[in-house]
């Protein structure tokens, strides 16, 4: 999230990660290919192994199969960054 944010940051608000329906639409849409290994999105829980902690929800492949991943160096994942549609 903090990677996103200061990607264009000078131009706006910055970027974000994308949530999972946005990532879904993009890989219907435009055809995107996931990374291997699957790509986190914005979608946070609670971890149910760590409590205090967040887990963060990934996709894992293009027909829309999920998994989770902590929020941590250990989870990591690729990503890519969005941006809101500007005027």
């Amino acid at each position: 999230a903090i990677t996103c944010e200061s990607t264009d940051r000078n131009a706006g608000p910055g970027r974000r990660l994308p949530s999972h329906d946005e990532l879904m639409t993009a890989i219907g849409d435009a055809g995107i290919t996931l990374t291997a290994g699957g790509e986190l999105t914005r979608n946070v829980y609670p971890s149910g192994s760590d409590p205090g902690q967040l887990d963060v929800l990934f996709v894992t492949s293009n027909a829309g199969s999920v998994g989770i991943t902590p929020n941590t160096a250990a989870g990591a994942k690729a990503f890519r960054c969005v941006a809101d549609p500007r005027n």
